[in-house]
C-alpha cells in the first residue's frame, strides 16, 4: 500500500482510517510494534550500513526494547553489499 507523502497533514486525498492503517501495519508483520521507518534509495551515499550498525548496537545494548527497522526503497547503484546485509539482517529475525 502506497501512502501519498504527507498523507496525514496536508490537503488531499483523505487519511487513511486507523482501522486500515492498523491492517496495513498488520499485513507487513509491524502490528503495534514500534518502528524506525528509513525510505530512501538503498546505495552506499544514504549510509544506509551505518544505521545498520547503529541498530545492531542498540540491539546488544538494550535486547528487545529496539524498534524494529523498516527499510523501503529501490535498489540503486553499487547496492550489492548493503542488499547481502539486509538480507542477513531479515534472517536473523531483524
Amino acid at each position: 500500500a502506497a501512502l501519498p507523502m504527507g498523507w496525514d497533514s496536508f490537503a488531499g486525498p483523505q487519511p487513511l482510517e486507523a482501522v486500515t492503517s492498523k491492517a496495513i501495519l498488520d499485513r507487513l508483520g509491524l502490528g503495534s510494534r514500534p518502528y524506525i521507518l528509513f525510505v530512501g534509495t538503498i546505495e552506499p551515499r544514504k549510509n544506509l550500513s551505518a544505521l545498520l550498525d547503529a541498530m545492531r548496537s542498540l540491539r546488544t545494548r538494550l535486547g528487545g526494547g529496539v524498534p524494529l527497522l523498516v527499510v523501503a526503497g529501490g535498489y540503486g547503484w553499487r547496492a550489492a553489499a548493503t542488499r547481502r546485509r539486509l538480507e542477513q539482517e531479515v534472517r536473523a529475525g531483524h
